[in-house]
């Protein structure tokens, strides 16, 4: 499950980045960490 999450987030990060310009800051941060935060978020 944790897998499938973390493959979840890439793809809505991969879509933001070519969506919405104002989330290119994103590209600046590893998607790991943002795989980390979130997953936190998720799991509270």
């Amino acid at each position: 499950a944790r897998k499938t999450r973390q493959v979840e987030t890439r793809m809505v990060s991969e879509y933001l980045l070519k969506n919405y310009s104002k989330f290119q800051y994103i590209m600046k941060v590893p998607l790991g960490s943002i795989d980390e935060k979130l997953i936190e978020v998720s799991n509270t």
